[in-house]
């Protein structure tokens, strides 16, 4: 009888020993579950971050294009405007010069 029981006793203690490793198996598989989500949304706010960096940094560049490019319009319609103004002036001229003419 001593055999059957060292028999049962190492059966019960197989399966303790089997239940205890399924245990720590399906304890490991939900920390590398937490692990992987955590480590998606790290990646995910890094990600999300370089994409903010990135449209800040295009928004800033697009700013001084646009200041580049209103400059130099505001300069060729100072510019228009001058050589309107001396056109007129010209013209003014060249008016009463005829006008004088024909006196």
């Amino acid at each position: 009888m001593t055999e059957i029981n060292q028999i049962k006793k190492a059966e019960t203690e197989a399966l303790q020993s089997i239940e205890k490793a399924k245990k720590d198996a399906e304890k490991e598989i939900e920390n590398a579950r937490t692990n992987a989500k955590a480590d998606k949304q790290k990646t995910i706010a890094s990600a999300e971050k370089k994409v903010q960096k990135m449209i800040t940094k295009t928004k800033d560049e697009a700013k001084k294009e646009i200041q580049k490019i209103k400059n130099k319009t505001e300069n060729e319609i100072a510019s228009i405007q001058e050589k309107v103004q001396k056109n007129k002036e010209q013209a003014v001229d060249v008016i009463i010069a005829e006008i004088k003419q024909g006196e």
